[in-house]
């Protein structure tokens, strides 16, 4: 039997050269339009920017601001990269010249230069310096002292340096700087890749300005999507007390220095009560009837318990040696008892001898009420609802008719 041998069709010159031709001037044909763009946005940028004035709206006082801030954030992001760049040049050229790779000068220069291309830059600029050493030193030496100053450069600065300006200089998130390199790479090849960053800063911008552009703001900027506050109170509806720790830890030590007096702490406990405690109580007030389901409001109900026993453990405060003067105590339900603890604890941290009742005042009405001491003299009732008139001024009547002294 006769065999048969398949071969395949061979390649022409000119079939060759057109393949060769499409790799070498498709770059040039996108880097060609985006050139043309520049030129013709250059040329009528006072065309363009009156009618991007119009698209905001008409509203010339918000559209000269979208524009400022879009120049400032570009501006401060290409000198923080010029920053960045140079901080990285300099040492990579000392360390080539120490390490003997010949013109360590124009390889720092080069690094500087090619590191404005993110990502892509950093590799190509360092392939030089690498094959140089390898070229000239016939060991290894220069080779490995080589990549390890590269790498070392490269940990620092893509570590500790880039995210921090970059992000600080844009308001974009790291997460955010990436996607759009990916985003903007895909649409227009090593161009995107270069103007992700402004691109992406001149979008997030338009986000603070156009309302309907306002899910952009959260999904790539740099500024938490929750506060405090909101993080605190779905923290505890998601049954999980130790993030809610940490959400009040990190709010109290925000702005405390390690020496920080008592004065200072104290005054950052009760700001937490204050700004982020109750905020977090009042959006569970206003969806309790309505939002919160049954497992929700039991979750709150334990998870602020278990909240008021770690936070007030972690910041203790010294007893007083004198009877307590306030009395806090909660009107209608669990969380108004858990809120009494809550005032009871800032004011005792201050100074202020206070004690709280564990019971909710209303439930304890047939019980011939509240047994306070005579050295009681404010009474302060917590209550969450959406209309507390007509039972605060039911045990207000309450109280003074008991305890006729107490304010």
């Amino acid at each position: 039997m006769q065999k048969v041998k398949v071969v395949g069709q061979e390649q022409t010159n000119a079939e060759a050269a057109m393949a060769w031709s499409d790799k070498v001037l498709s770059p040039l044909a996108t880097a060609g339009i985006v050139f043309l763009f520049v030129i013709l946005i250059l040329v009528n940028r006072k065309d363009l920017h009156d009618r991007f004035l119009k698209l905001l709206g008409g509203n010339l006082n918000i559209g000269t601001d979208a524009l400022d801030e879009a120049a400032n954030r570009i501006g401060t992001y290409l000198r923080m990269q010029l920053m960045v760049n140079v901080t990285y040049g300099i040492p990579m050229a000392l360390g080539l010249w120490l390490i003997g790779v010949p013109a360590a000068i124009m390889w720092g220069m080069v690094a500087i230069v090619m590191r404005f291309v993110p990502y892509v830059g950093p590799m190509i600029s360092a392939i030089f310096p690498i094959t140089l050493a390898f070229a000239v030193d016939p060991t290894w030496n220069m080779v490995l002292w080589t990549v390890g100053l590269i790498l070392l450069l490269e940990l620092i600065s893509n570590n500790i340096i880039e995210p921090w300006l970059y992000g600080e200089s844009t308001g974009l998130s790291t997460l955010a700087i990436i996607l759009a390199a990916t985003f903007w790479t895909t649409l227009w090849g090593p161009i995107g890749l270069i103007l992700s960053t402004p691109l992406t800063a001149c979008l997030l911008v338009l986000s603070n300005y156009v309302p309907s552009l306002g899910f952009f703001r959260i999904l790539i900027g740099n500024a938490p999507a929750l506060t405090p506050y909101e993080r605190f109170y779905q923290r505890l509806v998601a049954d999980d007390v130790q993030d809610a720790m940490d959400v009040a830890q990190g709010f109290i030590d925000e702005k405390l220095l390690k020496n920080a007096t008592e004065e200072l702490k104290v005054r950052r406990i009760n700001a937490f009560y204050d700004q982020v405690a109750i905020p977090a109580i009042r959006i569970f007030s206003k969806g309790h009837n309505t939002e919160a389901s049954a497992e929700h409001r039991l979750s709150l109900h334990q998870g602020l318990k278990l909240f008021n026993q770690q936070f007030q453990h972690a910041y203790p405060f010294k007893p007083s040696s004198a009877e307590a003067e306030v009395y806090c105590a909660g009107a209608r339900w669990e969380i108004d008892v858990q809120v009494s603890s809550m005032l009871a604890h800032g004011l005792n941290v201050r100074g202020v001898a206070a004690q709280a009742f564990d019971e909710v005042l209303i439930q304890s009405q047939q019980a011939n009420f509240v047994k306070m001491s005579d050295s009681i003299q404010i009474v302060c009732i917590s209550i969450f609802h959406t209309a507390p008139e007509a039972q605060i001024r039911l045990l207000s009547h309450i109280i003074r008719r008991q305890y006729p002294d107490k304010n």
